[in-house]
């Protein structure tokens, strides 16, 4: 993704930069988002609006195919359990998912050679917006790769159910994993600590289980992601720290 823009990025570094996001994140005001961004500048002369352009398009990319994998659930439960609770929720899903999918498309126009600082911003966040949004091929290639994401966190979720000894539906698995995915682009709390494991207990109430097993599950997913990036995340933190430190 970075290197359509020309920035070249390797894997290891990618890597790092992520779960040093994730560790950040942890803290108030989403500051693993901020040192990334501040990373980029730094180290790649990437314009933070250009950053902010490319991941508003990816961003929408991921709600669209959250919520479409969230629909693939809802029908899996009418079908297997011959109902149809939840329509409200998929009235929801499809809605976010058509919204997403036009923004998705948009063409924001380019002006360049202006002195203007009003235009000159808008030109450097359209110029990553629409090294997506122009592109037909990478945007399906990001499509799959958020499927797969959301599918590996809908693992995730099974083998957390499955250590309290609960037994669900496994599409309900593919409504918990997109639904929990849409509201991490919410942080109300640094990392979303404590409302993401009670949306869950919720939304595992509303698909027809209960709240305990919800809440329950939801934790052992915390306390094994909390673990492991707070291990690999302090590694990423003192990588991108040298990096910055080598900086002339």
């Amino acid at each position: 993704l970075m290197r359509k823009i020309g920035v070249n990025v390797g894997y290891l570094e990618s890597y790092f930069l992520l779960v040093g996001m994730q560790l950040g994140n942890y803290l108030p005001m989403r500051a693993g988002t901020v040192i990334r961004m501040n990373y980029f500048k730094k180290v790649h002369k990437l314009n933070y609006l250009t950053f902010s352009g490319l991941f508003g398009a990816k961003t929408f990319i991921m709600i669209a195919s959250t919520c479409l994998l969230g629909c693939v659930g809802l029908v899996g439960i009418w079908m297997t359990e011959n109902t149809q609770k939840l329509t409200w929720l998929l009235v929801i899903y499809l809605g976010i998912a058509a919204f997403a999918i036009l923004a998705s498309f948009i063409r924001l126009p380019v002006k360049n050679n202006s002195q203007n600082f009003v235009i000159k911003a808008y030109t450097n966040f359209s110029k990553g917006y629409k090294a997506i949004s122009e592109e037909p091929t990478l945007m399906f290639k990001l499509f799959v790769l958020q499927i797969l994401q959301c599918l590996a966190l809908s693992l995730r979720f099974w083998i957390s159910f499955e250590i309290i000894g609960k037994e669900l539906n496994l599409s309900v698995y593919l409504i918990l994993a997109p639904t929990t995915l849409l509201i991490s682009i919410f942080s109300i709390t640094p990392g979303n600590l404590g409302l993401r494991e009670w949306f869950i207990g919720l939304l595992t109430v509303a698909i027809g289980s209960d709240l305990e097993s919800g809440i329950f599950a939801g934790s052992i997913d915390r306390a094994i992601l909390i673990a492991t990036t707070f291990i690999v995340g302090s590694c990423s933190m003192i990588y991108i720290r040298i990096r910055m430190l080598r900086l002339p």
